[in-house]
């Protein structure tokens, strides 16, 4: 007679060992699939997505956001007429007005753009960075930190056209690095870097800058000196990209030139100093503006002296840095000279360099740490990870502007014979969005609309929106929409006769109800 412990055996010990097996081999199988530039680069643009999905409603449209918002409604041929009275060039809001048509003009939609443009923006960083480094280690590090990098996170949740020209700063370098790599010339290459320069001319003007970038890396690419800047001068892939990039834009230069021309030293946006570009470089980093200068200096002096010392160390990098130093620093510096005569130096305006800095800043990060132990290069990657991750909590909490909850008071609220009154052209665009009454929006005015700007869309109808006096409205109920820490709208403006009903206040927004008898 058996025991009873005779009835209790153990499993096989071959079953523990084909259990082990299959699961070793199923971690095999998954480490070389996502090893795969395709599978990397999908699993890549997935997380890039979520990223930038995490805040896209939390803050209401803002007032640029409202003008793109508003003139993407206009037919394309009043688009680009009207863009020839504003500061920007008109490809955006053609392309924002096509996606509008397939996909509606909700505010998940219409940012959604953007969002397709980031995502798009960081996948192709993967590939240039392949193209560039010839090393898998880099272009996954540069690309991941691209993903997460809290300034580019940030314009690719923007109704704006600044993640747009990211996307196409990466493309035309792209195919600048693919022409010059190519053993034979490639035509099709140089023409495409021309028409992506053009397509960025049309989007962003500044996106220009990046072209000394290019010529560097070639100079540098066939050995950086007086004979390789000659063989630049007869080089006729530039001379095709560079015809065919001026034979597309030609048709805007004028509208271009008269833009220019208006920008006076009245702008509105503060003069340059010394911190201009450390501060900027630092909120790319951070999105924190309160960082200190001098810690802003720092980094900038230390992502200099870093670059340059590696690629005095490995000349075979030495092209491909300078290349991403000159993409991050010839923009902001011209820009900055440029802005000594009229102000135009805004960090947001260099959205577009901010690929070629998280490249940069993985470069450096896989080449000082490559003969670190593995728990010094884990501790330093996730230092630079944790650093960019806190930028975005930032970007979530900067989120303020709350619009929507006044525009969803209005249209619950809103009575016939309403009239809704904005104070100022900086909350009419945004309110305009979100309002779905029967009432247009009106605008508070005393003077008469201007021709340029934002008010090129609306002068044409300065007759039926302008308001000079609250007091000249004959209306039971008037509906007034105004910011907070701006002059006091609410106050010796409106008429004593008047009595408040309701009011919404929300981040910086207020909306306040108007009984008028």
């Amino acid at each position: 007679m058996s025991s009873p412990n005779a009835l209790v055996q153990p499993l096989p010990l071959a079953h523990d060992k084909c259990y082990n097996r299959a699961m070793k081999s199923l971690f095999s199988r998954s480490r070389t699939f996502f090893s795969q530039p395709i599978a990397f680069g999908a699993l890549l643009g997935g997380a890039a997505l979520i990223v930038r999905s995490l805040f896209l409603t939390k803050a209401s449209v803002w007032h640029d956001e409202g003008y793109s918002a508003m003139i993407i409604n206009y037919p394309p041929g009043d688009i680009i007429a009207r863009t020839m009275h504003d500061v920007h060039p008109p490809l955006y809001y053609l392309l924002l007005s096509g996606w509008q048509a397939i996909f509606g003009s909700g505010i998940i939609s219409l940012r959604g753009f953007s969002v397709a443009c980031g995502v798009a923006t960081v996948v192709l960083l993967y590939a240039l960075l392949r193209r560039l480094f010839s090393s898998e280690t880099i272009a996954k590090t540069g690309a991941t930190l691209a993903a997460i990098g809290p300034f580019l996170v940030r314009y690719s949740e923007e109704m704006r056209m600044y993640s747009l020209a990211a996307l196409i700063a990466v493309g035309a370098t792209y195919a600048f690095v693919h022409a010059v790599q190519q053993k034979q010339q490639s035509w099709s290459w140089w023409i495409a870097y021309g028409a992506l320069l053009a397509a960025g001319l049309y989007t962003q003007y500044f996106i220009i800058l990046i072209v000394p970038a290019h010529l560097l890396y070639l100079w540098a690419l066939k050995g950086g000196d007086w004979h390789s800047a000659k063989q630049l001068i007869a080089h006729k892939g530039l001379w095709l990209g560079a015809t065919t990039g001026i034979a597309l834009f030609a048709p805007w230069v004028p509208a271009m030139f008269a833009q220019v021309t208006r920008v006076s030293g009245g702008f509105w946006i503060p003069p340059v100093d010394w911190f201009s570009i450390p501060n900027a470089l630092s909120s790319f980093i951070t999105y924190d503006h309160r960082i200190t200068e001098w810690l802003g200096i720092s980094f900038t002096i230390g992502l200099v002296w870093a670059s340059l010392a590696l690629a005095r160390r490995k000349k075979t990098l030495r092209p491909a840095i300078w290349l991403l130093l000159g993409w991050i620093y010839i923009p902001m510096i011209l820009v900055a000279l440029l802005s000594l005569r009229n102000p135009v130096f805004m960090d947001r305006y260099f959205v577009f360099v901010t690929p070629a800095l998280y490249a940069l800043i993985g470069v450096l990060y896989c080449s000082y740490t490559s003969r670190w132990k593995n728990w010094q290069r884990l501790v330093a990657g996730v230092g630079i990870v944790w650093l960019l991750l806190i930028g975005i909590s930032v970007v979530g909490n900067s989120a303020t502007h709350q619009m929507g909850g006044a525009g969803a008071l209005v249209n619950r609220e809103y009575r016939p014979g309403d009239m809704i009154v904005s104070a100022e052209l900086y909350t009419f665009f945004d309110f305009s969005y979100y309002n779905h009454t029967s009432q247009p929006v009106h605008l508070l005015s005393p003077e008469p609309f201007g021709q340029y700007g934002e008010w090129s869309l609306i002068h044409d109808k300065e007759t039926e929106l302008r308001v000079a006096k609250l007091s000249n409205i004959n209306a039971p109920r008037v509906w007034l929409v105004g910011k907070t820490g701006e002059r006091d709208y609410f106050g010796k403006d409106v008429p004593s006769s008047w009595r408040v009903v309701t009011e919404f206040r929300g981040g910086d927004t207020v909306v306040r109800l108007y009984e008028t008898n």
